[in-house]
C-alpha cells in the first residue's frame, strides 16, 4: 500500500494522467499513439520516445481518480465542443459561456496540482511551495475557491499554424507578472497560465479568469504566442516533422 497523494490514506494507487488523457486527443495518430520529444537536450539528436497513452504516474487511488475523472469528462465538452472559434468584439476577447464554474475550476485546479506533485522530470519547473496544500485541500474538499485564487488565464494566436495546435508541451515557470509567479501550460496551442500567489485578490488581471457567473474569457494574441511557436521551431527544426508524423 501506499499513500494516495489526494486523500492521504494508504491505499493502491492508479497509474495517473498528469496532464488529462483527454487533451492528448488531437495529438494521437491512426494508431493512438503520439511522440514526445525531450528538447532540454543540446545536441543535434532529440531523443524521441513512442507512447501509446499520455504520461502517467501512481499518485492517486482509484476513488480519488473518479473524483478527478467526473471534472475531466466536463472540461473535454467545454473546451473541444463550446470553444468560440474567433474573438466577438474589437478587443480580440472571446467568451465561454455557461459554465459550470465548480467543475470547470476544480479541473484547472488538478491539472496545476498534478503537475506540482509529479516527480517526473516533465514536470520539474513546476514548484508550488506552500500552494501545493493549500490546493491539495482545495480539490479533496470540493472547493473551487473564489475566481481570483489560482486563477488561470487563457490565450490563443489567432494565425497559429494548426501543426502546432496539435502540440502539448512540459509545463514550466514563468517571470512574475504584475508581482505574481505563474506556471505556464501550451496545451493544443494555447497557453494557460496560472497565477500562483497568495495576494492575487488585489491582482488587476482578474477579471480574465473563469468568473463565478460561468464566464472564461479566452484573448486572441498576435504576438506573444506567435513569437514562442516561431522560436520553438527554431530551437527545434525536427518538431514540425515530428508532429505531422504522428498525425497522420
Amino acid at each position: 500500500m501506499q499513500i494516495c497523494r489526494l486523500c492521504l490514506k494508504p491505499k493502491e494507487l492508479k497509474d495517473s494522467h498528469i496532464i488529462s488523457e483527454f487533451l492528448y486527443g488531437s495529438i494521437y495518430d491512426d494508431k493512438h499513439r503520439m511522440m514526445l520529444l525531450d528538447l532540454s537536450k543540446k545536441t543535434n539528436k532529440r531523443n524521441k520516445i513512442i507512447l501509446q497513452t499520455g504520461v502517467r504516474e501512481k499518485l492517486l487511488c482509484g476513488e480519488c481518480e473518479e473524483k478527478l475523472s467526473k471534472w475531466e469528462t466536463y472540461a473535454s465538452k467545454i473546451i473541444f465542443h463550446n470553444v468560440p472559434k474567433s474573438p466577438n468584439d474589437l478587443n480580440n476577447i472571446a467568451v465561454w459561456s455557461g459554465i459550470d464554474y465548480k467543475t470547470f475550476k476544480l479541473f484547472q485546479l488538478s491539472l496545476l496540482w498534478r503537475a506540482g506533485i509529479s516527480n517526473l522530470p516533465e514536470f520539474k519547473q513546476v514548484k508550488l511551495g506552500p500552494h501545493e496544500e493549500k490546493i491539495r485541500v482545495m480539490l479533496y474538499d470540493e472547493n473551487p475557491g473564489k475566481a481570483y485564487e489560482y486563477g488561470c488565464a487563457i490565450t490563443r494566436s489567432k494565425e497559429l499554424p494548426e501543426i502546432f495546435t496539435k502540440l502539448i508541451m512540459a509545463p514550466e515557470m514563468i517571470r512574475k507578472i504584475n508581482g505574481h509567479r505563474c506556471v505556464r501550460f501550451v496545451i493544443n496551442g494555447m497557453f494557460w497560465i496560472y497565477f500562483i500567489s497568495s495576494h492575487t485578490k488585489q491582482l488587476e488581471l482578474k477579471e480574465v479568469f473563469l468568473s463565478e457567473d460561468g464566464d472564461l474569457k479566452v484573448f486572441w494574441d498576435y504576438n506573444m504566442s506567435f513569437n514562442f511557436f516561431k522560436r520553438l521551431a527554431i530551437e527545434c527544426e525536427e518538431v514540425l516533422f515530428l508532429t505531422q508524423k504522428t498525425s497522420h
